[in-house]
Parts: C-alpha cells; structure tokens; sequence
C-alpha cells in the first residue's frame, strides 16, 4: 500500500546509496570489541563514496553476483557469525538479513552467478534470484570440520575441504549429492589447508609440506582424479615441516604463488611451474637477506609478472607492501628462477608505510587497478587511516612505478578487509576482442580416453571478462568426442570450458572453438596414443617421469672402420636419483656417421632405435663404426646420443682405418704426461689417503701415429683401474681403488689431453694403476705405476648392534651399543675418539660420553632408562676428519594403566546420518600420562550403527576417535573400544526417526504470511514435510472451550524448554503445516531453538530468529472469492463490501504479532480485560491516521489483539480502502504490518 508523508517517516534506510555504476569496491571495518560497525562503499574510476553499510562483527567475504543484465547484480556481505545481508545493484538491501544460525567458514557463488553456497556446519545454498535457501531432501556428507569450498568453472562442482579430506558436490543433482569418492590428503589439518581452481580449470590442494594439482572433471571424482604432487620440505631433514598457503595464480595460469605458513621450516614464498613441459617449484628462502623472521600472510596477482605480498603483524616489520617480480617459465630442463622482493613504491607517493590488504580489477593481462587499505594509526598514533586507489596503467620515471591515480582517501575508521566486486561485461552490450587459452598443452591422451579440462576465457578491448558468451567447440581433426555439449556459455569470468574423448586410433586430433558474435577462435591440438621417436625420442612403458642419464661404460672408443664398439651402458635415474626401469631410450647418430646395432628401429628415422631400462634403470647399445675412413684422413669422429623424453647425453665415438699402404694401420700415440718418467722408464709412484681426491694427478697425450702422426684426437676416452687376480678390478672391499672422478671415463680436449682427477678409495695397501685409452678393442692399456692407499681421515661412522631396543623404566639395556668408524674407503680406523650423547628422552650412558675404537675400528657404549616412557635417541658422533655421525633409537616401555572415555558417549541423532561428535577415548599410563601411538580397536556389539573404522591409533594426547554413522533401523548402538583384551570402555548412541524438513524460514505469520522470524505470543503456521503426512484436511482439538492442547495429531512444538499451543495441525493439498502460538518466554533480537515431534521422530531447528513485533492484520475470504480485513461493526455484524463501516462508526479489527500486554499475558492461557498492549499502535484509512480507540489483549482468545478505531467523518467511501495497523518500537521505529487489507467505507 501507499503511505503518506507521516508514514514514510517511519521508512529506515541501511545503506544510503546514489546511483552509480556496477563495480563497487567494499573497505570493511576492522573491529576491536564492537558488536557493530560501518564500512564504506566506493565505486567509479577514480573512486567515489557511492554508500555506507552497517555490519556485523568479522567480515568473512564480500560476493558478488551477476545477475541476466548488469543491473540485477546483488552482493552477498557474509559474516564468519552467520549473517547475511544482501544488496541490489543500487546498494539498497534486498528482503530481510540471512541468518544462517552457525557461524560461516567459507562461502563461494557458482560462476554462472544462480547459487550461494555457505559452509556453516553443513553445506548451505541459496538461490541468488530469490535468496531463498534450496532445501536438500538428505544433507550432503562434507565430511569432518569442513573449512573451504571452491567450484569448477561450468558450475556442476563444488569441492568442499574438511579435515584431511576433498569432496565434490554434484551441483547439477537435485540432492547435491557427494560425486565419486573422498580424495584424503596426508599431512593437512583444517584452517592451515586451502583450496583454489586456477584459470586452466585445474584443483590445487595445498597444505602441510606439499601441494595437490587434481582433475576436477573425472566422473569418478577420487584418489585418480590427483595428477601431481608438489613435495615441499626444503629445510634439513630436523626442520620444521612448511604449511602452504592458498596458492595465487598468473592470468596465463603457468605460475603460482603462496606463503608459507612456517616460514622457519626454510622458505617464505613457494614460487610454482605449472606448465606440464618443466612443472617444479623454487622457493623465496627464509635466510634471504634483509627478512630474517618475515612472515607473509596476504599474496595479490595482478599481471603476468607482477605481483604483491604484505607481512602479517607478527613480522619483524609488519604490513610492509612487496613487489613481486615474477620469473617466466623457463624452457624444458631449466630450473624455474625464484621471484625478487622489493619494497612497493608508487610514484611520487613513494613507499607505502602500512599495507593491510588489498584488492584488484579482473582485466586481462593485468588488472587495471590495484586498491590498498592503510590502517596507518597503528603504526603512529594520530596518523589518518588512508585508502589508495593505484593506476597500473600508467608509469613514471625511469624505474616505471605505477602512479597513484588520485590523491589518497581518508577514512574515519579502522579499515579492515577490502573486497572489489567486479561485475563483467555482458555478451550483446560488449563485444569480444581477444580470446586466451588453456589447457592446450597436454600430455599423449590414451587411446579413447580422457583429456584434461581445455577452454578459452574471452575479454572484451579492456581485458574484462565477457558472461554469457557462446563459445563452440568443434572436432576439426581425427574423431575425438565431447563430454557435454558443443556450446558452452562464458561464466561470469569469462571462461568457458570442456573434457573430450581421444579417438580409438592413435594420431593428432583437435578441436576449434568458435567465439559467438565475434569471428575469433581458438584451437587445440592434442596427440592420442603413445609416439615413437622423433626429436629427441618418444615415451614408452614407465617413461614418464625420467630424469638424467649417466654414462657408464663406453664413452670415447676408438673402434677400427666397420667393426663394433663395445657395449655403452647408460643408467636412467628420476629427480631422487633413483633408477628407472621399463623406460624408452633413444640411441641416435645424428652427426659423422655409424649407427646402433640393438633395438627397435624408431620409424622413418633409419640411424635411430630404441631399447628399454630394465629394474636397475640400465639400458645398452654397440655402435657400428662407419665402413670405410676416407684415404685422405687417419679417423672420422661420430657423435651419437642417447636420449629419454627429458634428458640427453652425448657419446663419442672415433673411427680410425684398420689397413694403411703396406699392412695393418698402427695405433694412435699414447704419451703419459704425468706423472713424468724419472729415469730408466721409472715413474713415480701415486699415494694419498683413502677418500681423498688428487687434481690431475695422470695426463695423457693422444694423437694420431703412422703417415699423419701428431694429429691430436678429442673426445678419446680415458680409464684407470686397479687389477687383483685374474685380471679382475679390484673393489672397495678387495683393495686398493683409483678411479677419476666426477666421471671415471674422462675424455681428451680439443689438443687431445686428457686431465684425470684420482679419487681413492678401497683398502689400505699397493697396487698396479692401470689405464685404457679409447676402449680395450682398440687395445691401448699399460701399467701406469704403483698405486699406494693409506689410511684416511674418519669419515665413515655406522651402527654394528645395538639399535632398535627398548625396555622397562629403569633397565639396563641388555645389547650394548657398537659402532664401527671406516675412512670412506673400507678401511676401519683404531685409537680414534667416539662421542657419544643422548639427544632426546629419559636415559644415561653407562660408558661414559667419550670411548675409543679398537683394532677393529669398533667403540662400545651401554644404556641405563629412566622412569619417562617414550622414545630415546642417542646420538655417536667420530671426533675428526669429517666427523661423521649415527643415531640409535631406543624406547622405555609404556606401562598402561587406563583406557578412558573422552567424548561421544550418548549421542543422538537421525538414523541415515552422522552423529555429530567423534567416539574420542584416551590411553594412560600408569603416571596418567597419554601415550601415543595405540593401537585401538573399535566393534559394533549392537545396533545398526556404522563405524569409520575398525582400529585407529592414539595421537601425542593418548587420544583415539573414531566417526559413527547411524544405521536404518531406529535404536540404540553400542560400541566397544578395545586396547588389547585388558581394556576396554562402551559407548551407547541411540538413533531416532528423522522429523520433519523445516528450516528457520518455514515460520509464517498466520495473519500476514510474513517469514522470517517470529513474536512471542504470536500465532504462527510452521510449514514443511513430514509435519502430517498422513493427514488429509486439518484436525483441530476436540473441544470448544479449554486450554489449547501442547499435543495434537501426535505434533508436538517445543521453543527452547517451552511447548507451545497448538491451534490446529494440517495437510492441505500437500502443503503440511501446524499452527501455534509462540510462547511468551523466547526472547526479542535473539535466535531460539525449535523442536518438532512427530511420532517417534522429531526435528531440531536452530537459528529461528526472535523479533519483537511483526503486526500480521486477519483477513477473510468471502464466498465469491474476495479478501478483505476481518472486522466488526459496533451492531456486531461484519463488515464486507454490501455491509460497509460507517463514518463515526468504532470498528473493531484483529491482529498477531504484538507481543507482550499489561498486565502480561501467559503462555495458552486466553486474554482477559483490560490487558493493554505495550507497544503503542497508528492506524491509517487511505493514508491517513485516524483515531485510535482501544488496542488490547483479546478476550476469550490466545496470541490475538484486537484494535478499536473510528471511521473519521469525510472518509473517502468504497468497497476496497486501504487499511493500515503499525507498531511503534521504543526507539520511535515504526514496524509496518506485512499485508496489506482492505476495508469497506460508506458514508
């Protein structure tokens, strides 16, 4: 209805807006102890107040979401204590505030903007066209302590992280059921995990000392949906384990960064490679100079390559503002750089000195503006808190900062969160002007399998996604297949995206995706199957993931024209250094002729074949030499490769003639350089220590011999080596060893020197050094001179016995602790010092913190335990040399004593659903103390019950859980925990029926249909399923006369402790409801708690908000289908349209929701007179007041208020005036009723 002048007085507005555009950036208060507080709202470039807002404490996010046209975007303001307030476009709220009746942890808007999506307990949603929450028939299962949500770019998934665990929802079923299986994520806890979708359409999981890359799109969303791990521990192996936080994309999305939550464990930023041709990461090191003990805590992204960090308020230097440089991808094999810090400067400004957060605009390739709250009387007292408003557009001066677009704003308040909510352009308003892609660079797809997600993201000319755009995909090569339909509609950030099937055969395929309304397009072009050679050579069974290639035998033979090399042996190891096995190797001679004799020819490459690793990651190949050197050279040199899908090394081969003029060709010329002859073919000898290392201490001189002799040969190999009997190499463990290192094969430079650095090692002792030249079938090996071991410095140390032990408190150990020093070269040392100390635990040594080793080398020490049970380290340390060190572990056994019952016990819920709380038991000993690392099994004795897990193992604390989920027989559970067959306790969990579906805004108020919330002593309808299901009409109590019945067709309605009165109970073609009055008890401005029973099953609603009036007028429908307000003449009759009220008649109407009289009412019990109403009452006809006559508890009735007023002489007549009844608040706040009722009038 119309108000005049008098009643729009009453109207309260909670944002004052003026008309602005549809990007709004919010600056949220920071609060200290306040319940309530003011945020501003800014929109425009440059900035302008477009409105403040009145919120809550704590302000979770800010969402914005796109409506058909720019015009409808609301924006969700949600608090982490459960309130929601919406507003439209013109920053005016819309319907009442969302009270979600448990706090909120994270919410997301699906990306086609028609949902809200809230972790508050469960999993609550809402549809953004109406706000109204969509009622799950069975809440989805989002597992234990849920804490983050994100959904996949075409709006079919959310992906919900609990404790150690992701789900996907199934948004596009009608249950939003949980789609596939939990994917368990090691190692992450709940509030230090996070999750993220890239712009490549990809889920990242991060949390403690690693990072998850996940397909989103799998069917069968589970354990196989993760492609990549990203294993972070960068410290020692004592370190601190790092905690990664949300990681933060690149537009291009082939970068990521994200803090480190534990910056001691060694890093302060992760820096990511997600490109899938060099994926790795490098790391921002804690050490780096300058930020000893920073810890950041807020990341922004706004370019390709640059981005924004800020320190938490716990850093050395708190909320300082970074510039993140950004490295590009580097090219296959190369290590990513990591990114450089600098202190934030912008222009003439200068350095910004305090940054809290900040926010961005979503164009493409780099946001447009940047937006910084300063909150800088933190930092100096007086000093104004300070918003900036930053142009990336343009720069200044030589180092090209970024100017500040405007002149900073001052705020009048603590500023704290910021949230930019970008509305995109729209599809038909704006047209596309670029298209960028993803996901096109895949790896081989199995035949008819699965790729990973592909699309494109389209902008309009100032980067700015574009919603609603069209986007086509089409095979345009080979016969793959699209999971889902060829048109796929841009989300609100412009993305659009898709899976497709490989075909059956292997070979390229690809697809072309056509922008609607703008010729442009994009292409992918992807591979089926497994290729074969080619560039370096192909993948086979297990290649993936190989890493380098180690030459072990072979390299730099000299082999005689046509005749076959030795065998070369390569050894194939992944990043770890771990071999191999069952992986391709390419061999190849692309320069000089020759080629490979073993393995399968790679097709339409006749020089090139592949063999495959075996378990020791071990591959080998012969080279044939070229068949004829020509006349006029004395050798030809080929060089050939080996090669895997990410490494490559070279072999080298030199091929000399086998005849010459007159017989066969003679041997190339060897000359040792050094050490030199000293006289009568005298050389001196080689000696050093084992595990030492002597610089070219051999040389060798080769060159060619015969007509053109003194040529020098490069890349001719060079070997040494000790021989025992028969002509065997010695080992480490038979005798003395020489060997060059860092590789023992080395070969001859460009003047044909080849410079060995001799690393020794074996037992002490002499020997003849031998050494080959250019491989033994072209034989060239000598007796060089004597080789002589002495003994070397500690530097091996390891435990003979002793490890592993454990016993009572108090015990001695009974196998003493040995351990035995070595020099590196297999030879144990005596006389040498040990140190000994104990790390950790309760224990002393008995041998003193000093011994010495014997002739053996060996050292002996004993172990007395102490009184504390638990682990024991000792740690044996050499003293000298490199003092190598080893640690024994130890343990005083636990003498348990009790196994208690924690939490869990007497638990009740819903059968078909979780109870609420884990089964918690704890395990002590007999100090009290909890002991860790229990075994605890868990039986279902009887019920229907079903448990998580049949054993499970106690923390630090001593304590075990487990979770339970109720059966489908109603009942009770018990459950036994077991620790061993001496202890055990019981649990008893008793599940009930399920009650009826209602929510807090299932509440009506019977006059008016108002929802929302409720008055005590009001008469209100409850509406849901399951109220009367078996009913058909409406049963009312029996009798006439007498106190309403608190029970009635076996419904029963408690508020808080209370039951209330119930006037009647309904099922109405279809629509279940029970009408009652609202006890008097509950308290305005707070949420109560409702209980519904129905049968043996009962429903237990939270968050039912309490107000302290709602006026609902009753109204009456005729029998010729008119309605109208329910009212009395003073003759008694009612009035309708043929019996009108007269002017200077006292009329008496009825109303709901007026709360308490005096003297107060009760609870059931029926107005009696003289009960006035509190709230003082207005009444208007045609929008005007006219005069009040009486406003009192009704007579006779329970939860009705009847209101007298006079019909003013000159009323306007007719069969349909409007009627008005308002409520005055005592802060002046006039309440409006929620119908609007007509009345008759006639003169």
């Amino acid at each position: 209805m119309r108000w005049n002048v008098f009643f729009r007085l009453a109207t309260l507005a909670a944002v004052s807006v003026a008309l602005l555009p549809a990007n709004h950036l919010f600056v949220m208060p920071s609060f200290s102890g306040s319940a309530t507080g003011t945020a501003t709202i800014f929109a425009g470039q440059p900035l302008t107040q477009a409105g403040t807002l009145a919120v809550t404490p704590d302000t979770l996010t800010v969402l914005a979401a796109p409506g058909q046209t720019a015009a409808e975007t609301k924006y969700y303001i949600i608090s982490r204590d459960g309130n929601i307030v919406v507003l439209n476009n013109r920053l005016q709220t819309v319907g009442n505030r969302i009270s979600l009746g448990q706090p909120a942890r994270a919410a997301a808007i699906t990306p086609d903007g028609t949902r809200l999506l809230v972790i508050a307990g469960n999993l609550r949603m809402f549809n953004t066209a109406t706000d109204a929450e969509i009622q799950f028939s069975q809440f989805p299962d989002i597992g234990f302590q849920p804490s983050d949500i994100v959904i996949s770019h075409d709006s079919r998934r959310a992906f919900v992280l609990s404790l150690q665990a992701v789900k996907a929802i199934d948004l596009t079923d009608a249950t939003s059921r949980v789609a596939g299986q939990t994917i368990a994520l090691p190692g992450t806890q709940a509030d230090t995990t996070f999750l993220a979708i890239a712009p490549n359409g990809l889920l990242y999981a991060s949390g403690e000392d690693r990072v998850f890359e996940i397909d989103p799109t799998l069917p069968d969303f589970g354990p196989n949906s993760i492609l990549n791990q990203f294993n972070l521990v960068v410290g020692s192996s004592g370190s601190a384990r790092p905690k990664v936080g949300r990681l933060h994309f690149t537009p291009d999305s082939t970068r990521a960064l994200a803090v480190n939550l534990v910056p001691t464990s060694g890093a302060l930023l992760f820096y990511f490679s997600l490109d899938p041709g060099n994926r790795g990461f490098t790391t921002v090191p804690s050490n780096l100079d300058g930020f000893a003990g920073f810890v950041f805590d807020k990341i922004a992204i706004t370019s390709l390559s640059t981005g924004y960090v800020t320190t938490a308020s716990v850093s050395p230097s708190p909320r300082r503002m970074f510039t993140v440089s950004l490295p590009p991808v580097p090219v296959a094999g190369v290590a990513l750089a990591p990114p450089t810090l600098t202190p934030t400067t912008f222009g003439s400004l200068g350095a910004v000195a305090g940054a809290d957060y900040f926010a961005f605009t979503p164009e493409y390739p780099g946001a447009r503006r940047l937006y910084v709250n300063s909150p800088l009387s933190l930092i100096q007292t007086g000093a104004p808190n300070t918003l900036y408003d930053v142009d990336l557009t343009t720069a200044s001066g030589p180092s090209g900062l970024p100017n500040v677009a405007l002149p900073p704003i001052t705020l009048n308040y603590l500023p704290g969160s910021i949230f930019f909510g970008a509305t995109p352009s729209y599809f038909g308003l704006d047209s596309a002007s670029g298209v960028i892609r993803f996901g096109h660079v895949q790896r081989p797809i199995p035949l008819s399998g699965r790729t990973l997600p592909f699309g494109v993201r389209v902008i309009d000319g100032l980067g700015r996604p574009i919603f609603k755009v069209p986007v086509v995909f089409a095979p345009t090569r080979g016969a793959p297949t699209l999971n889902g339909p060829a048109t796929v509609l841009t989300n609100s950030n412009g993305y659009a995206f898709i899976t497709a099937n490989a075909p059956p055969v292997a070979g390229d395929f690809e697809f072309t995706a056509s922008i609607g309304g703008s010729g442009l397009s994009a292409s992918f072009l992807f591979t089926a199957g497994t290729p074969t050679g080619g560039g370096g050579g192909g993948t086979g069974g297990g290649g993936t993931g190989a890493g380098g290639i180690t030459i072990l035998e072979g390299d730099g033979q000299i082999v005689t024209e046509g005749n076959l090399s030795l065998p070369v042996k390569i050894r194939v190891t992944d990043q770890e250094g771990k071999p191999v096995a069952n992986t391709a190797v390419t061999w190849a001679v692309p320069q000089g002729g020759g080629r490979w004799i073993n393995g399968s020819t790679v097709e339409g490459f006749d020089n090139r074949v592949t063999t495959n690793t075996d378990s020791a990651g071990v591959t080998e190949n012969q080279f044939r030499a070229p068949n004829v050197v020509d006349l006029a050279s004395a050798f030809t040199q080929s060089v050939a490769t080996v090669s895997t899908t990410t490494s490559t090394q070279n072999i080298n081969m030199t091929t000399v003639r086998a005849f010459v003029e007159g017989g066969l060709a003679p041997p190339q010329t060897v000359i040792l350089v050094s050490p030199p002859e000293t006289g009568e073919g005298f050389i001196r000898p080689i000696r050093g220590r084992a595990g030492q290392t002597l610089p070219a201490a051999i040389q060798v001189s080769v060159s060619t011999s015969g007509t053109q002799f003194g040529i020098p040969l490069a890349n001719i190999g060079v070997e040494i080596f000790t021989l025992r009997e028969g002509d065997i190499r010695h080992t480490e463990q038979t005798g003395p060893v020489a060997t060059c290192t860092p590789r023992p094969i080395v070969l001859t430079n460009e003047t044909g020197i080849a410079t060995c650095d001799i690393k020794l090692s074996g037992r002490v002792g002499s020997t003849a050094l031998h050494m080959t030249v250019g491989g033994a079938n072209h034989v060239f090996r000598r007796n060089v001179t004597t080789l002589i071991v002495d003994p070397g410095e500690p530097s091996t140390l390891r435990i003979i016995s002793g490890n592993g032990q454990n016993g009572d408190p108090g015990a001695l150990l009974p196998g003493q602790l040995v351990v035995e020093l070595g020099d590196g070269g297999s030879n144990t040392l005596g006389g040498a010092s040990i140190r000994w100390e104990v790390l950790s635990g309760d224990a002393t040594l008995t041998g003193g913190s000093v011994t010495s080793t014997d002739l053996n080398g060996r050292a002996f020490n004993t172990l007395r335990l102490g009184t504390t049970p638990g682990p024991i380290q000792v740690r044996a340390t050499a003293v000298g040399g490199t003092r190598p060190t080893v640690t024994f572990d130890a343990r005083i056994n636990t003498v348990i004593s009790t196994l208690n019952k924690v939490s869990g016990d007497n638990q009740l819920t819903f059968t078909n659903s979780a109870f609420p709380q884990p089964l918690v038991v704890q395990v002590l000993d007999n100090r009290g103390q909890g002991v860790p690392s229990q075994p605890v099994s868990w039986q279902l004795v009887s019920g229907s019950a079903v448990i998580s897990s049949s054993t499970s193992t106690t923390d630090s604390t001593g304590r075990a859980s487990i979770t339970v989920r109720a059966g489908a027989t109603a009942g009770q559970s018990i459950i036994r925990a077991a620790l061993g067959s001496t202890h055990q306790v019981t649990f008893t969990l008793t599940a009930q029926l399920p009650g009826p579906q209602v929510n807090p805004l299932d509440f009506f108020n019977s006059a008016s249909g108002e929802r929302g919330a409720v008055v005590p002593g009001g008469v209100y309808d409850i509406v849901g399923g399951g109220i009367a299901p078996d009913l058909r009409g409406c049963v009312t109590p029996n009798t006439l006369l007498g106190q309403l019945p608190t029970r009635l067709a076996n419904v029963e309605v408690q508020f808080g402790a209370i039951l209330a009165p119930i006037f009647r109970v309904c099922n109405e073609n279809g629509r279940e409801s029970v009408t009652v009055q609202v006890p008097f008890e509950v308290v305005p401005f707070s949420s109560t708690q409702v209980v519904i029973r129905v049968g043996t099953g009962s429903s237990v609603i939270n968050g039912v908000q309490v107000t302290d009036l709602q006026p609902g007028i009753f109204e009456t429908v005729d029998g010729q289908g008119r309605r109208y307000v329910l009212a009395l003449r003073p003759n008694g009759t009612f009035v309708t349209p043929e019996n009108p009220a007269r002017w200077g008649e006292i009329i008496r109407v009825f109303i709901t929701g007026a709360n308490q009289v005096t003297p107060a009412a009760q609870t059931g019990v029926t107005g009696v007179a003289g009960q006035l109403l509190n709230a003082p009452v207005v009444v208007g006809i045609n929008d005007a007041g006219v005069r009040l006559v009486s406003a009192t508890y009704q007579v006779g009735a329970v939860g009705v208020y009847e209101i007298q007023f006079e019909v003013p002489q000159g009323t306007q007549v007719g069969p349909q005036r409007p009627l008005g009844i308002l409520l005055v608040r005592a802060n002046g706040q006039f309440v409006f009723p929620g119908n609007s009722p007509t009345i008759a009038i006639s003169q």
